[in-house]
């Protein structure tokens, strides 16, 4: 685990975050943003997640904090079984914030190991960004590698996702799994 101070991170995420953690203390931001930031490619959007737990204040609550601090802000959507779940978007200030509530009480560098790419292992906390060594290697390695501790477990929609991704990075390879024999191969003929 690498540390990094906050001065790497753009004084709006961190008053965004400061804003939701006034609320939901958990909150970080984690995946693509700081990948994109990190690798100096242009950021698309901000995810910010909350955990979800039995003292986590409710969603208006959280909105009007937001909403009093800096404006109009992204609907927040709590799901269901599935803790990778979109939401509907909004702007603030320059770029699109999506707050996600996720059912894990805590959010921290393991839990974000379940992401489908090792280049998506990095979180920011308000206080420090933390990096997998699995992030630091493909990040210098240039490859996005699916993780063996996907949560979705879904190879077909990261390699769709990939397909977005790779716009922004190119000279960048991407690694799946091998896809598992098709027990009917050379049944027909």
């Amino acid at each position: 685990m690498i540390d990094l101070y906050t001065d790497y991170i753009p004084k709006e995420w961190r008053d965004i975050l400061a804003d939701i953690r006034q609320v939901a203390p958990g909150a970080i931001i984690a995946g693509g943003a700081l990948r994109d930031l990190y690798n100096g490619v242009p950021v698309k959007d901000i995810d910010i997640f909350v955990p979800a737990h039995q003292d986590y204040p409710s969603t208006d609550r959280v909105l009007k904090t937001a909403q009093y601090v800096k404006g109009p802000m992204a609907i927040i959507h709590y799901h269901g079984p599935d803790p990778i779940t979109s939401i509907e978007w909004t702007k603030y200030g320059r770029l699109p914030v999506s707050i996600i509530v996720d059912p894990t009480p805590s959010l921290d560098l393991a839990w974000v190991q379940r992401f489908d790419f090792t280049t998506s292992q990095i979180i920011f906390d308000g206080g420090a960004v933390e990096m997998s060594r699995a992030f630091i290697n493909d990040s210098l390695a240039k490859v996005f590698r699916y993780s063996p501790r996907a949560a979705q477990n879904d190879v077909a929609r990261s390699k769709r996702r990939w397909a977005r991704i790779s716009q922004k990075y190119p000279g960048w390879t991407a690694e799946f799994p091998p896809e598992p024999p098709n027990p009917f191969d050379g049944i027909l003929g």
